[in-house]
């Protein structure tokens, strides 16, 4: 029910994952701080802050390679990663910890990876940046990006920095552990072969909604449909839906996905009819239906790009947690570990 939601969360959870993919992971059974980085060998990344050279201040959550970052900017971070909690305000000591740990460590590594930006001269142009937004614009079906980021709490400044981590990581890798990101075919066609029951689907459909949660809203949506409005104009106007943005297109599904009294009424539809107003649990619904999908197997040639997509994303993640622990190693790090427990 919530497509644009769901699209524009996990890119951003897979930016913030792939950052911090490769640090250390807190153990609750040892006296180590929540939040603090560890090697191989054990060793504390923190453990350095007595020697020559810059030390950290008040002011720092952190020094990387000596270079600062700020408790504003931690706190600032902190702040958004617990939006993806529902209450964030009621957190427990635990969640709050590892909450710390992981937001501490997406700074660290992006850090590093600036610092490894400048030294081999890497960087993401603007127009590189307007791609990204108007290939999300052209995902979603969306007019407006602040629109889509509104609804998830976010500034656009915060997406963008979001999209120029991800670029510029991305660029590092290639350049510097490409080799490993090589696909053959073989393995494409092995990967189809070994998880066939994946692509046998049964017959689904492709819809779009409009949901108010009040009935006078929605017979205006209705009213509008039936003066030959489009449909997916009438859903980013009207609907309270977060896929309204993408015109309330619900992707393709299968039959008992959705609520029994709007999986009935989407079923018996033909390609192109609208719904009356239907009372559901989620409020007021009118649906329309965009096309249908037949049951059967789906071609390695139809699923070949998926796949691929799937298994270079695959190997990029490994290719990240090598470079990032390689990075890491030859950094100097250093933790201001009582400051970072003061801040909620």
């Amino acid at each position: 029910m919530n497509t644009t939601c769901c699209f524009v969360v996990t890119c951003l959870m897979l930016v913030f994952f792939t950052l911090f993919s490769g640090c250390g992971n807190s153990d609750s059974q040892d006296e180590r701080a929540p939040w603090d980085s560890y090697d191989d060998s054990g060793t504390s990344l923190s453990e350095n802050r007595d020697a020559a050279g810059p030390q950290l201040t008040p002011q720092e959550a952190a020094l990387v390679n000596g270079e600062g970052i700020s408790m504003e900017a931690f706190a600032a971070r902190l702040h958004l990663s617990a939006r993806q909690f529902d209450d964030a305000d009621a957190l427990d000591r635990d969640t709050l910890n590892r909450l710390r740990e992981s937001t501490l460590q997406e700074l660290i590594n992006e850090r590093l990876i600036a610092q490894q930006a400048v030294t081999q001269q890497v960087s993401v142009s603007d127009d590189e940046i307007q791609r990204q937004r108007d290939n999300l614009l052209e995902k979603l079906q969306a007019d407006n990006i602040q629109t889509v980021l509104d609804e998830q709490g976010l500034s656009y400044e915060e997406w963008e920095e979001s999209q120029r981590n991800r670029l510029l990581q991305e660029k590092l890798i290639d350049l510097n552990m490409g080799s490993m990101i090589h696909l053959s075919q073989e393995e494409v066609r092995q990967a189809y072969e070994q998880n066939r029951a994946e692509y046998e689907r049964e017959a689904q459909v492709r819809a779009a909604q409009i949901l108010t949660y009040e009935e006078s809203r929605a017979q205006q949506a209705l009213e509008a449909l039936q003066s030959g409005a489009d449909f997916a104009q009438v859903a980013r106007k009207y609907s309270e839906s977060q896929d309204a943005g993408a015109g309330g297109d619900l992707g393709f599904f299968e039959e008992g996905v959705m609520p029994p009294e709007l999986d009935d009424v989407i079923f018996s539809l033909e390609v192109g009819d609208v719904s009356p107003i239907v009372k559901t649990p989620y409020g007021y619904q009118i649906v329309t239906l965009l096309e249908r999908r037949s049951a059967g197997s789906i071609r390695f040639e139809d699923a070949k790009a998926q796949i691929e997509e799937r298994l270079i994303q695959q190997k990029r993640m490994v290719a990240i947690d090598r470079w990032m622990l390689e990075l890491r190693k030859e950094a100097t790090i250093l933790i201001n570990e009582s400051a970072l427990r003061q801040i909620q």
